[in-house]
């Protein structure tokens, strides 16, 4: 009976998770409104694609979003989200499943791996490093590209998209470097 008692009066003592106060600080608010940010990208790919000059070869700011995101606040773009932004854009352009996804989770890594000594360096080190991950993604794709077809897109297509992605990444830089400086004098600074 005692212990009976005793494990009553314990499971009563517990305090439901109403009587706690919520967590304010918590980066989940944060993470969501950045998923949505890196969906509407891809649309913004998309509309791209409708443009004449555009056609075949789109620039890639999901790169650029990516690549400035995991270098500056890598806890607020988690790679499930970049896998659903990859995913999301393969079914949008009707792409082979999995290697737009796999070349983003790559652009990914890579970003991660130099986050650490590229938090402190002058912006022409980043763009450098930038066009490095843009032609480590533009090849990797084009090996899926062939492994899947025996053969290789137009090369004109493929050194045009990547290099307007590389020649707008300053355009994206300062776009997201203002919005980020906006976001946190408005809601706070947040730390990298």
């Amino acid at each position: 009976y005692h212990q009976r008692h005793c494990a009553i009066g314990e499971i009563m003592s517990v305090s439901s998770p109403l009587d706690s106060p919520a967590d304010v600080r918590s980066t989940l608010p944060t993470q969501i409104l950045i998923a949505l940010a890196g969906l509407l990208l891809v649309f913004l790919e998309g509309s791209l694609a409708t443009w004449s000059i555009f056609y075949a070869s789109v620039p890639l700011p999901t790169i650029a979003f990516i690549y400035y995101m995991r270098v500056n606040y890598p806890h607020l773009l988690s790679l499930p989200v970049i896998l659903l932004m990859g995913l999301f854009g393969e079914m949008m352009f009707f792409d082979m499943l999995g290697s737009r996804a796999t070349g983003l989770m790559i652009v990914a890594l890579l970003s991660q791996l130099n986050m650490a000594s590229q938090q402190h360096v002058e912006f022409t080190e980043l763009w450098a490093n930038f066009c490095l991950i843009v032609l480590v993604y533009i090849i990797f794709r084009l090996a899926v590209f062939f492994v899947f077809y025996f053969t290789f897109p137009d090369w004109r297509a493929v050194f045009f998209q990547a290099g307007i992605t590389m020649f707008l990444f300053p355009f994206f830089f300062v776009v997201m470097s203002s919005i980020s400086a906006s976001l946190s004098q408005l809601f706070g600074s947040n730390s990298r």
